[in-house]
C-alpha cells in the first residue's frame, strides 16, 4: 500500500512525500538514512559505459522519500556544470533536461527538504557528479548488470549498501 509521508517542519506547516513503503507513525519525519547512487548503463552503449540514473535518498532498501516538496526545477545555464551532465548523465537522444528534471524532482527535492539552505539545484547535481566520478562503476556492477548501485552514509562517505 502507497501511502503520503507526513513530516512536520519548524514552523508548523506541513510536507507531504509520496514515497514507496509503510509508515506506522503520522509524525514521521524525512528523516532518510543513506543515499544511493543508480547508475546504469544507458542506450545501448558498450556495457563499460555507465552512466548516473540519480542519487537517491533512502530509509531502506524498500522504503524512499519521494517528489518533496521543493524548488521547481531550473533548466541549467552553467555551461561547466552543462558539459558535465552531457558527459556522465546522459539520456540516450532524448533531451537530456527531462531526465534531468525528473530526477530533481523525484529525489533531489527530499535532499534539500532534509536539509533546508544548504544545497542549490546546481550544487546537487555537482555533488552526485562528484560522486560518481570518485568511484569506478564497474566494481558495483560486477556482473553486468544494466543498472547497479553505489551507497553512502548522510556525510557522504561510501558505505556497503544494506541488503
Amino acid at each position: 500500500m502507497k501511502l503520503n509521508k507526513v513530516i512536520f517542519l519548524t514552523n508548523s506547516l506541513f510536507l507531504t512525500c509520496k514515497g514507496f513503503g509503510k509508515i506506522s507513525n503520522a509524525s514521521t519525519t524525512l528523516n532518510y538514512n543513506y543515499y544511493m547512487l543508480a547508475m546504469q548503463n544507458w542506450c545501448e552503449n558498450p556495457k563499460s559505459h555507465y552512466q548516473i540514473h540519480g542519487l537517491w535518498p533512502q530509509y531502506n532498501t524498500t522504503s524512499w522519500p519521494e517528489n518533496c516538496d521543493g524548488l521547481p526545477y531550473v533548466e541549467i545555464n552553467d555551461v561547466i556544470l552543462l558539459d558535465e551532465m552531457y558527459a556522465n548523465w546522459e539520456n540516450c537522444n532524448n533531451p537530456e533536461s527531462s531526465l534531468w528534471n525528473h530526477e530533481y524532482t523525484k529525489h533531489l527535492t527530499c535532499i534539500m527538504t532534509q536539509y533546508p539552505n544548504k544545497y542549490t539545484q546546481n550544487e546537487l547535481f555537482q555533488l552526485t557528479i562528484n560522486l560518481f566520478q570518485s568511484i569506478n562503476p564497474l566494481d558495483y556492477c560486477i556482473n553486468g548488470e544494466s543498472d547497479c548501485y553505489a551507497c553512502y552514509d548522510l556525510d557522504f562517505n561510501l558505505i556497503v549498501c544494506p541488503e
